[in-house]
């Protein structure tokens, strides 16, 4: 299917927008306040267990991370703001017993620096799909940190979880579901950097996905692809459900999520049962435009196959998409490098099974199982080509061809093996792979004053040491163009003087000696405008209403 014609989509947008509004208000943007799920409520941990690192070879580059009574399964990696490697996982202890499993280690190559928790928490007994990410806000105010999802698969529910410190006490940890029934959940994802904004309801916050039952507000969509934005600082939450009014894209299964820095890639599998096809979907997100799941412009059927994974980024100014996924016993990839307005012929990548896929730098690396074995690919060139597979495990034979069973990260790759006779996560590093910075963090005044010097602190960490430089725009047309290098995590401070008065936003990217480029921060500081009436009368009086002085400042 083609992608639906911007002009003809706006004009029907309007159309549509008006007549729900008549018949079911706030149903386009659903909040908080109009569903049956209103709140979001706090959680209990009820118990947590450390896991100690259990080193079986210490000279292995196959590391165990999890060694947890029953199977392991669905790993996720990323890495913090303190330079933890983090991986979290479901524990199935037995049939009803299912819990949170989450190591980390600041020298993950080290197989005696990894430890870890399993996390139990009340009110349900099979959390099921944990996921976690490193979000960061463009405010000095939002939330920064892990940011969680998963589902509560006996209760019905969905929820997050935010570990802002990971070596805080787990009962510190905060974990939160939505009130409400969430009917059959089947997948909960979440990707590193995923802080948007979204216009209806003046919000920003997390993006995660959820695939589950949507029956409210005179829709029933079985197996309904969603998206959650979670404002955990100013409270309230929009979620947007595909009501598949443009597109049909349900029943939906195993959906990835690929981040930029203004807006989001969506891709999931779709069974087209009139033509018994599986299918690629593929959404962008840009709430610039539409921030709606159903009515963005950008949606199509990119590709025939299952069990799609999706990465982007950035270089030169152009966006470059790929996703991978599986077309009978072939990997394969469609690539974009115009930020999805056109996409490639198939290309092969090699014969597998489950891909999972990631950006660094420039750099795609695919990851797939193949005859129970783990190999890794890498391609220079967007997608077109594909390099020499290097094989991961170094137990042959043992890596489990599962759903979800390999996450891949610029901290390295993660995968569901039974060498041990259970499901067990093990880990690897990625040999050769150069880091990018992590986002800069920006410090200063956020109220000025015209024709006034400020400083401001910006400071980037690279995860391998390199050292750093930054770009810096003042949001004012001045820029400071790659300013460095500098030592990792030393603060570089700058003054700047702004001359009208208007609202701004400081952004800063820093890149290594490699050129890898972090994503972008932000910080929104303005000078204050011409004061009211009220304020200049009290200039030409100036001992008049004392307590006006007093409360205003003035």
């Amino acid at each position: 299917m083609k992608k639906i014609n911007r002009k003809s989509f706006f004009g029907a947008t309007v159309a549509i927008a008006i007549a729900l509004a008549l018949i079911m208000p706030m149903s386009i943007a659903i909040v908080n306040e109009t569903t049956t799920q209103p709140v979001a409520i706090r959680n209990q941990v009820k118990e947590y267990k450390m896991i100690k690192p259990l080193v079986k070879n210490s000279r292995s580059d196959n590391i165990l991370v999890s060694y947890t009574p029953g199977d392991d399964i669905i790993p996720g990696i990323t890495k913090d703001a303190f330079g933890y490697t983090v991986v979290t996982w479901t524990n199935k202890q037995d049939t009803v017993t299912w819990n949170m499993g989450i190591a980390y280690s600041a020298t993950p190559t080290d197989p005696y620096t990894w430890a870890g928790w399993i996390v139990a928490l009340t009110g349900t007994t099979m959390l099921y799909s944990s996921d976690t990410a490193f979000v960061i806000g463009p405010d000095p105010d939002d939330y920064t940190g892990l940011f969680g999802v998963n589902m509560y698969y006996d209760t019905l529910q969905v929820g997050y979880y935010e570990i802002p410190n990971i070596l805080d006490d787990p009962s510190l940890w905060l974990f939160y579901y939505w009130s409400g029934v969430a009917d059959d959940p089947t997948y909960a994802t979440i990707e590193d950097h995923g802080y948007y904004y979204e216009p209806y309801y003046d919000r920003w916050g997390a993006v995660n996905m959820y695939i589950y039952h949507w029956n409210d507000l005179g829709y029933d969509v079985q197996d309904c692809p969603m998206y959650y934005l979670t404002d955990s600082v100013g409270g309230g939450c929009t979620m947007f459900f595909d009501a598949q009014s443009h597109l049909w894209t349900a029943p939906a299964k195993d959906p990835a999520m690929a981040m930029l820095p203004d807006w989001f890639h969506l891709a999931w599998e779709y069974h087209n049962a009139t033509t018994d096809t599986d299918q690629i979907v593929w959404k962008k997100i840009d709430s610039a435009v539409e921030a709606d799941i159903e009515f963005t412009p950008y949606q199509e059927y990119v590709a025939d196959g299952k069990n799609p994974e999706i990465a982007a980024y950035e270089e030169d100014s152009e966006y470059y998409v790929a996703i991978v996924y599986v077309d009978g016993t072939d990997v394969k990839c469609i690539y974009s490098a115009d930020d999805g307005e056109t996409w490639s012929a198939p290309v092969t990548v090699a014969t597998g099974s489950y891909p999972a896929l990631c950006a660094i730098g420039t750099d795609l690396y695919c990851a797939y199982v193949d005859g129970g074995d783990l190999f890794l690919k890498i391609s220079d060139d967007g997608g077109a080509n594909w390099g020499t597979a290097e094989q991961i495990n170094d137990n042959p034979g043992t890596v489990s061809a599962e759903e979800n069973g390999v996450d891949i990260h610029p901290a390295g790759i993660v995968w569901v093996d039974t060498r041990d006779g259970e499901k067990e996560i093990y880990f690897a590093a990625l040999a050769g792979v150069n880091n990018p910075p992590d986002t800069p963090t920006i410090q200063g005044e956020k109220k000025l004053k015209v024709n006034k010097e400020f400083e401001f602190t910006f400071t980037a960490t690279d995860p391998d040491g390199d050292q750093v430089f930054y770009y810096i725009e003042w949001g004012d047309n001045n820029t400071v163009v790659w300013d460095g290098p500098h030592d990792s995590g030393v603060p570089l401070k700058l003054k700047h003087t702004w001359t009208t008065k208007d609202q701004f936003t400081i952004r800063c990217k820093a890149k290594d000696t490699n050129d890898y480029e972090s994503d972008w921060a932000e910080l929104k500081v303005s000078t204050p405008r011409t004061r009211f009436m009220a304020f200049r009368f009290l200039d030409y009086f100036p001992n008049a209403f004392p307590f006006l002085r007093l409360i205003f400042g003035f």
